[in-house]
């Protein structure tokens, strides 16, 4: 087996010589000054024991390295496990046992060929995140725990699944670091980072790039100390140095927003609120991932370790669904009432109009020409057969006066009334077959007509005489009907039904000459 180098320069004895030195550690002394002065000559290989191996070796010949080293080119070199691991394989320096949530990608050696092409795979050990994170974590980088936008996380940096339930519930100790990333839901909406401190303190750190912060482990203590590098690609700002904004966080709730895109946030002693803005803007949420690093540092010696939650929130405009049916419902009432306003000032607007055209109908008719006719039911001359049926005669308004009727006047039957002498107007047969009766059991005379303005129309007035002679409870009614007239208004009234040609006849006075023109 080939040595380490620093296996040549340790004192090498016998067997023999060195159980001697064992069981008498005072005369034979191991000391590599001492053992000249009792070891005469030195052994042969074959028998030859190793002692105050260098380097970090050990064995007998010094063949084997030390707990977290591995044999490299013929040396004892510290185990790469980039950090995240402190011990590996002795041969190879493979099968870190990976912390902070990293792994080892399986490794096929420079060629892929086989097992004695693995020489280079110390070199992938702990390089590679686990599932749910996100990161490179080389060279004392980290992995970060990617998280959902609008949901709490808290500072546990095992699991942050156990926020509140004791005995699983674990607090931020102080000098602990814990990681999160997480990239925006929306482009056009700002994203803000809060964090809310219940016990302890922190220091908070973010960027937009995970190769920003390193994470050094301090040997004896396991204390992380937290280093900003700069990039090597200038893209947190290149020349004088990279972009760095340190606050320091005051009172109950401190609001700080990030405005320069690619800049390296630090907020010293986190104590209560804190609330970190990035517009969209000014930052692109399109392809930006931001990555937080929490830095426990405690409250004092009473309170070592830290408590509280953490969650990244994108606040879009919701409804609230109280309000919206609070405001739809007023508004719907409000038109209700309004509509309801509306009808009721039509409704007065409507009696207004039909008061005033009533009115004006009542003055109307109160302007109309009045006349007084008299009708006469006179029946048949009497005889042996059966009684025929009165006839109709229409007495002038100031009829002569007679011997036997007086000077007054009065509706009965004038057998002794000489037709002759007195200007009067019977019934018209003709009427009655105008009307549709294809005889004549009563009698049908008219009584008026109002013409209208233009004097094309007119309303007649005729007289109808009921059936059931002296017998019948009512024995006559009126009706009216609109008529149009087929000739002018001056020649209704131009000549009497029986008057004598030339004779002056009362105008409005119809006869059946006339009545045959209208269309009832």
């Amino acid at each position: 087996m080939s040595l380490p180098t620093g296996a040549a320069l340790p004192v090498c004895v016998t067997r023999e010589q060195y159980e001697r030195a064992r069981r008498d550690p005072a005369h034979f002394p191991l000391d590599p000054a001492l053992v000249p002065t009792w070891v005469p000559e030195g052994p042969s290989e074959d028998t030859a024991v190793c002692v105050n191996c260098q380097n970090n070796s050990f064995g007998e010949k010094c063949e084997s390295c030390l707990h977290g080293y591995f044999l490299l080119d013929g040396k004892c070199t510290k185990c790469q496990c980039n950090g995240h691991a402190d011990t590996c394989n002795e041969l190879d320096g493979t099968g870190c046992p990976c912390q902070n949530n990293t792994e080892t990608a399986p490794c096929q050696g420079v060629g892929g060929a086989g097992p004695g092409e693995r020489r280079d795979c110390y070199k992938s050990q702990c390089a590679k995140c686990r599932d749910t994170f996100h990161g490179q974590p080389v060279g004392g980088l980290q992995c970060y725990r990617l998280i959902a936008v609008e949901q709490e996380y808290c500072f546990d940096p095992a699991s942050q699944s156990n926020c509140f339930h004791a005995p699983q519930r674990r607090d931020l100790p102080r000098g602990r670091t814990v990681l999160f990333a997480v990239q925006p839901k929306f482009t056009n909406v700002d994203i803000r980072l809060t964090v809310d401190v219940t016990a302890g303190g922190l220091d908070l750190f973010v960027s937009t790039a995970y190769d920003t912060f390193a994470v050094d482990v301090e040997p004896g203590t396991g204390v992380h100390r937290v280093r900003v590098l700069p990039p090597a690609d200038g893209r947190n700002g290149s020349g004088p140095g990279l972009r760095v904004r340190e606050e320091r966080a005051h009172g109950l709730v401190t609001y700080v927003t990030v405005r320069p895109p690619q800049a390296v946030l630090v907020v010293r002693g986190v104590r209560d609120r804190l609330v970190v803005t990035y517009p969209h803007d000014a930052h692109a949420l399109k392809s930006s991932r931001f990555y937080v690093l929490l830095l426990g540092v405690g409250a004092g010696a009473a309170m070592p370790a830290t408590q509280g939650l953490l969650f990244f929130r994108q606040d879009q405009a919701h409804i609230d669904l109280f309000v919206f049916f609070s405001v739809f419902f007023s508004c719907f009432f409000l038109f209700l009432s309004l509509c309801v306003l509306l009808w009721k000032a039509k409704q007065f607007v409507d009696v207004r109009h039909e008061q005033r055209r009533h009115l004006q109908e009542m003055t109307k008719m109160a302007s109309r020409p009045f006349a007084r006719l008299t009708v006469l039911f006179e029946p048949e001359p009497g005889g042996a057969g059966a009684p025929r049926a009165a006839e109709l005669v229409f007495l002038p308004t100031r009829p002569p006066k007679h011997p036997a009727l007086g000077a007054a006047p009065r509706l009965r039957p004038f057998p002794e009334l000489p037709y002759a002498s007195a200007r009067v107007r019977r019934s018209e047969p003709f009427l009655s077959h105008l009307l549709g009766f294809p005889c004549a059991p009563f009698r049908v005379g008219p009584v008026a007509l109002e013409p209208t303005e233009d004097g094309v129309a007119g309303v007649a007035t005729l007289l109808l005489q009921l059936p059931g002679g002296a017998q019948a409870p009512n024995r006559a009614c009126l009706g009216s009907a609109l008529v149009t007239l087929r000739h002018h208004l001056q020649d209704y009234g131009a000549a009497g039904s029986h008057g004598a040609p030339g004779a002056h006849a009362r105008k409005g006075r119809l006869g059946h000459d006339h009545l045959t023109s209208m269309s009832l």
